[in-house]
């Protein structure tokens, strides 16, 4: 008895540790964790990283050694020696040169890179989010489908019974067989809305599976809380605010603006000439025998002022300021759309609230009762059960499609949305 109470107790236990329920929180947990496109995005700053790193160092100084003689002929200077017996009639020049960059062109560069880091970290950021978004919109539309699966198969479950109880009586001929025909097409038409149902559901699960790398994963693995709104503002203008503040593509296109700013002035100090300081040592050639000289070389520009580059880039200035003001414009209008159609939804909602004053659900009973004691006629009850889906089918929809808005007016808004929520 004891060592089947003992088993009994280390199967409870087993099962509490092998089975999980996963709400959204802890989806997007194991998302985080596991999502190997946010991996790989890790490796792209790490790039940005590494470039802003070595755009940091100085150019490496150049040294070069020439004129040596490998033999020598009879109108040779003798020189003294340089180490031993070696370099009696021995000749070279070693020059060692330094680039030396101007107008802090180095520096400008460097910047270039740092925005390019900082706008590697915004897409990082986006591509955070975006996923993110696909993660809970594939779980809302997981939640609302087992809600909506729950109400075919009792509405299949129900014309089962119905088809069952007719097809006897109409085998007595005590009902005609078209009242019979009419049931199992219903039936039919039921049971093809639950095909397609679960079809979408096996695609959002898939989806899930993906961005979460859990390939077993099962609905029966999540947890659904019920449905509630969420708390909008009572008017736009601080998601508007929070927008031009947040919004990925509006701060990426800042950096790019930014970048293009950098841009002009990097090709506006590349019309200045750099230097290049040299040092030099020459043995032999010259009217000194070890002769030690320096020496700076320096473009003149003559001809290339780097002129066509200088307008490129301001016209690239131009281009990203007019991006910048029609990305802000694009925003605005989407912000207020989502937020209209939130409003519209929520209002839809609540009235809804209001109006269920009965369990539609416990008036199909009474109606299914009522078909079976022939106080109502079958068309009357069809006509209510359809009355009935329809209008469940259709609160689940909006209800769907109320969470999407919100989850695109989140990533709208960008970092911090949750700012608004007061």
């Amino acid at each position: 008895m004891k060592k089947i109470l003992l088993l009994l107790a280390f199967g409870c236990l087993s099962l509490q540790v092998w089975s999980q329920d996963y709400d959204l929180e802890a989806l997007e947990a194991t998302f985080l964790k596991n999502n190997l496109r946010i991996l790989a995005a890790r490796y792209e700053i790490g790039q940005a990283e590494a470039k802003l790193a070595q755009e940091r160092v100085w150019p490496n100084p150049s040294l070069s050694l020439d004129n040596v003689n490998l033999w020598s002929n009879s109108t040779v200077e003798e020189q003294p020696l340089l180490f031993g017996k070696f370099g009696k009639k021995q000749q070279f020049g070693l020059e060692l040169e330094q680039l030396i960059e101007t107008a802090g062109k180095r520096k400008k560069r460097v910047a270039i890179r740092q925005t390019e880091l900082d706008a590697q970290a915004i897409s990082f950021e986006e591509l955070l989010w975006s996923l993110k978004y696909e993660l809970r919109i594939a779980y809302y539309q997981l939640a609302l489908s087992k809600q909506e699966l729950r109400l075919l198969e009792e509405s299949m479950e129900s014309f089962t019974q119905l088809r069952d109880l007719y097809a006897k009586q109409a085998a007595k001929l005590h009902v005609s067989s078209a009242a019979y025909y009419r049931i199992q097409s219903e039936l039919l038409s039921i049971e093809k809305e639950v095909f397609t149902l679960r079809s979408k559901e096996q695609e959002a699960l898939g989806q899930l599976k993906v961005l979460t790398r859990m390939a077993n994963l099962s609905i029966t693995d999540l947890r659904f809380p019920k449905f509630q709104l969420k708390n909008l503002p009572k008017s736009y203008d601080h998601l508007l605010t929070l927008a031009k503040d947040q919004n990925f593509q509006i701060k990426l296109q800042e950096r790019n603006l930014i970048k293009s700013e950098q841009e002009f002035q990097l090709e506006k100090a590349n019309a200045k000439p750099d230097l290049t300081t040299s040092v030099a040592f020459e043995r032999g050639g010259n009217i000194m025998q070890n002769f030690v000289g320096i020496g700076v070389k320096v473009d003149l520009p003559l001809f290339n002022r780097n002129k066509g580059n200088i307008k490129a880039a301001k016209n690239q200035v131009e281009q990203e300021t007019a991006q910048k003001q029609y990305l802000e414009q694009e925003l605005e209008v989407q912000i207020v759309h989502v937020y209209q159609e939130l409003t519209r939804l929520e209002k839809l909602i609540l009235s809804w609230d209001d109006q269920e004053a009965e369990s539609g659900q416990d008036l199909l009973s009474k109606f299914r009762k009522q078909l079976t004691e022939h106080q109502i006629t079958l068309l009357e009850y069809l006509d209510f059960a359809q009355a009935y889906q329809n209008a469940q089918q259709a609160k689940f929809g909006i209800q769907e499609n109320y969470l999407q808005r919100y989850e695109e007016l989140q990533f709208l808004l960008g970092s911090g949305t949750q700012g608004y929520e007061n």
